[in-house]
């Protein structure tokens, strides 16, 4: 089901790209070229990317970018990225549980005091 949707979104936008028209430097106004970063690897997950977002120069040339579960910093490489969970000592997000169902949780994070982790 995801798969489909990611055909179709994909498609669409392809479509829209074909026939929309195009401002003076070649791309179409308000938008962003395509993703240069494939993919990102967040804890055990590796997301595919669809579109692209705004990561400095040197991240986003990036075909995959790590992303630590536990305080969202992001990592070039996965050697970097797996001394990094060794050492790092957040284990859950920061703020207060305000849900726990199973093996699912959910946290109320304050943004002026975490406000790195909340951008």
């Amino acid at each position: 089901m995801f798969h489909e949707a990611q055909s179709r979104a994909q498609s669409a936008m392809s479509e829209e790209a074909k026939s929309s028209p195009k401002g003076k430097s070649g791309k179409k106004k308000g938008t962003v070229g395509p993703p240069t970063i494939k993919s990102i690897e967040l804890g055990c997950y590796e997301i595919t990317a669809w579109y692209s977002s705004p990561y400095p120069a040197e991240y986003a040339l990036q075909n995959k970018l790590y992303i630590c579960e536990f305080c969202l910093k992001y990592m070039k490489s996965g050697v970097i990225a797996s001394r990094h969970i060794a050492k790092c000592p957040a284990r859950c997000p920061p703020g207060d549980e305000i849900y726990r169902k199973e093996t699912i949780s959910v946290f109320e994070v304050d943004g002026r005091k975490n406000k790195t982790y909340c951008q």
